[in-house]
C-alpha cells in the first residue's frame, strides 16, 4: 500500500518492494561476476589485475559500508 517507504509513515506498515528478490540477487551476482572476469582477463589492457587484488576489490564493492574498515574482529575490546 505505501511501497518501499512504508517505514516512514506514522502508522506501522510492512514495506513492499516491487521486485523479485531472487531475480534481483541473481542479476547482481551476474553483474559482479562479469566485472571480476573483465578485471582478471589476460587480454585486458594495459594489463590484467592480479586475481587476489580483483577479489579484494569485488569484496569491498559488495560488502556493506558498516563492515568495511574493521581491523579488529567483532566483539574484541579495543586496546587502550
Amino acid at each position: 500500500m505505501h511501497g518501499a517507504f512504508a517505514f516512514l509513515y506514522p502508522k506501522e506498515a510492512e514495506p513492499y518492494f516491487k521486485n523479485n528478490l531472487v531475480q534481483v540477487t541473481r542479476n547482481a551476482a551476474h553483474l559482479v561476476t562479469a566485472v571480476f572476469k573483465r578485471l582478471v582477463n589476460p587480454k585486458r589492457q594495459p594489463q590484467p589485475i592480479p586475481r587476489e587484488a580483483a577479489q579484494k576489490f569485488i569484496l569491498r564493492c559488495v560488502t556493506p559500508n558498516s563492515l568495511q574498515g574493521r581491523e579488529k574482529p567483532v566483539g574484541k575490546e579495543p586496546s587502550k
